[in-house]
């Protein structure tokens, strides 16, 4: 396996690349890891007309980017670096 294959590979790499943007991924004012989101804002990204099941309505996301005022700024999720 080459380097950053796997998702835990790339959680160290994104982990990096926070610290060098200027955020600290131990510091959970800033950055919280495994947030799990549920209900209707969960499924924004639905296209129109596809059906969701009641399973579907929660998710879990890798990294929130957290505002001074604790609001959400951004979502990371971390992905492998290839499929075989």
């Amino acid at each position: 396996m080459a380097k950053h294959d796997t998702e835990a590979d790339a959680r160290i790499l994104i982990d990096e690349l926070l610290r060098q943007a200027g955020w600290d991924p131990a510091d959970k004012s800033q950055v919280r890891t495994e947030v799990t989101v549920s209900g209707p804002s969960a499924l924004k990204d639905v296209p129109a007309g596809v059906e969701v099941s009641e399973e579907e309505e929660t998710r879990r996301t890798d990294y929130v980017l957290l505002a001074a005022n604790g609001r959400p700024l951004a979502v990371v999720e971390a992905k492998r670096g290839r499929i075989e």
